[in-house]
C-alpha cells in the first residue's frame, strides 16, 4: 500500500447538446432536431455535473466499481454489465496497442 487511493467508476453524462455536427448536418435538419430534442438534452453545464461530481464530491470518496448516471449510482445497460462482452472488449483492445 503506498497511500495512494485509487478509485474506477464510469458514467453516463446524458445526451447533451454540443456544435459537435455543426458541419456534418443539414442547417434545416439541425435547426428542427434542435427544436424537438431541445428539452430532452442537457445543456454542457448539465452535461458535466455528473463528471464533476463523480470525480470531485466527497460523498463519492472511496466508492469504486460504479457507474453514476445523473449524479448518482446507477444501474448499467445489460451490455455494460456483460461479463464475456467486457473480456471481448478487453482482448480487442490490448490486440490495437500489441
Amino acid at each position: 500500500d503506498d497511500g495512494v487511493d485509487i478509485t474506477a467508476n464510469s458514467l453516463h453524462p446524458g445526451a447533451v447538446t454540443t456544435k459537435i455536427h455543426r458541419y456534418n448536418c443539414h442547417a434545416g435538419l439541425a435547426g428542427v432536431l434542435k427544436i424537438l430534442l431541445g428539452f430532452a438534452v442537457k445543456n454542457v453545464q448539465q452535461g458535466a455535473a455528473t463528471t464533476c461530481y463523480v470525480a470531485l464530491h466527497p460523498e463519492v470518496r472511496g466508492i469504486s466499481g460504479k457507474y453514476f448516471a445523473d449524479s448518482k449510482i446507477s444501474k448499467a445497460s445489460s451490455q455494460g454489465r456483460d461479463i464475456e462482452l467486457a473480456k471481448k472488449l478487453w482482448e480487442f483492445s490490448m490486440n490495437l496497442i500489441n
